[in-house]
């Protein structure tokens, strides 16, 4: 997989920074999610990335970056994100049966921007979840 195939939005279960799969199999299985979200620039391209069980915002950040890192093949240990990689903010996201609703902020990023979320949520949900609707909490 190449670095421009990563889906705009992953969310999992877990800390999986090792695959990208289809970001919500498990949705269909249990429909209740709530977790940790960043939204991040690199090179451009902005993507949203979620897990459940994220203790920090920071964690999430990490496993951009480390994703990120192996889809460029930069097999170099450093313990900051891979340059080019900015963090604009995050957030909390929650799905039930019929709603994804993204709200609060980061205390390590700040505030997202309801601009830059909005537009990717809206695409992703006309993807994987057509029937759902969005809420995004303005700031």
């Amino acid at each position: 997989m190449a670095l421009e195939d990563l889906p705009e939005v992953m969310i999992h279960e877990k800390n999986e920074f090792d695959s990208c799969g289809s970001p919500i199999d498990f949705i269909n299985q249990d429909p209740n999610y709530s977790g940790k979200f960043i939204v991040a620039d690199y090179e451009g391209r902005k993507k949203i990335m979620s897990y459940r069980d994220a203790d920090a915002h920071n964690n999430v950040g990490y496993s951009l970056s480390k994703l990120i890192k192996k889809e460029i093949g930069d097999t170099s240990f450093s313990p900051g994100f891979v340059d080019g990689l900015s963090v604009l903010g995050g957030g909390y996201l929650t799905i039930d049966e019929q709603q994804v609703k993204v709200s609060g902020e980061s205390k390590a990023y700040g505030e997202y921007n309801p601009e830059i979320v909005r537009p990717i949520m809206e695409r992703f949900l006309d993807r994987e979840l057509p029937n759902h609707s969005l809420d995004i909490e303005e700031k």
